[in-house]
């Protein structure tokens, strides 16, 4: 938090009189004595911890979540084949000692299903390990239903975040530049990362010449448009009420009767 040199001396700031970011805030606001800061501060620190409080344990459960069910299963998937066997122990002894009204909809699919936690428990046990989608094919079922569900869909967390960069370089370089144009920018990259170039001439001329001749279109149908206004402008009848210049300019003349 910057805080200037007037507004240190006000608030004595100093090496041995330090404030937290919360009585500095409140000192900062104007009109705001130390006295009238040291009368609310202890009701607002208390409703800081309180939401610090409930971010923590919101993060804590949020992370605690993360790492049970898609986690474990995911590792499975792991071209390390410890580390795959690893996950599908972990996973095994976590269905296993889950009660029935705890378990999530993931879970209850896979104590459900007989064949994929029979798959599952050999999967674990397994020596020497080995990779899920070897061993002939004895872990096929568990294999694609993993597959279908991790792999299956891209990973929209990556591309949007990589999308996101993306934005906020382009607006860096180009500050003024307008949203439509941004917009064209982020598609355009995209389409070189997915497809490693722009597609030949011969394919994206047809494709440019239309949309020019689109455009042409367009163009002439607003000038075309506009002249027609600008006709219709010039035949409207202005009563003689609304002439006050050339009445002047006749008054002045003599002619104005």
């Amino acid at each position: 938090m910057q805080v200037s040199r007037e507004e240190q001396l006000r608030m004595d700031l100093s090496a041995e009189n330090q404030l937290s970011w919360i009585e500095m805030a409140l000192m900062l606001v104007p009109g705001m004595t130390r006295e009238e800061c040291e009368l609310v501060l202890p009701d607002l620190m208390k409703r800081h911890q309180m939401i610090a409080s409930r971010m923590a344990s919101h993060l804590a459960l949020t992370c605690l979540n993360v790492a049970k069910s898609s986690w474990l299963s995911a590792q499975v998937l792991s071209m390390n084949a410890d580390s795959a066997r690893t996950g599908a122990r972990l996973f095994h002894q976590h269905l296993i000692r889950l009660q029935a009204n705890t378990a999530s909809p993931y879970d209850a699919e896979w104590l459900q299903d007989e064949v994929k936690m029979a798959q599952l428990a050999d999967f674990a046990d397994m020596e020497p390990p080995c990779l899920v989608w070897r061993n002939r094919g004895v872990f096929r079922d568990m294999f694609i239903y993993l597959a279908d569900r991790f792999l299956g869909a891209p990973d929209s967390v990556l591309d949007a975040e990589g999308v996101h960069a993306r934005w906020k370089w382009v607006e860096h370089v180009h500050r003024r530049i307008e949203f439509s144009s941004l917009n064209a920018v982020l598609r355009l990259n995209d389409y070189i990362t997915a497809h490693g170039g722009l597609p030949p001439d011969d394919e994206t001329r047809p494709q440019l010449e239309t949309l020019r001749g689109g455009h042409a279109l367009a163009v002439r149908r607003n000038e075309a448009d506009w002249s027609d206004r600008e006709r219709t402008a010039g035949q409207v009848h202005v009563p003689r009420s609304f002439q006050p210049l050339s009445c002047g300019r006749q008054h002045l003349e003599g002619g104005c009767g």
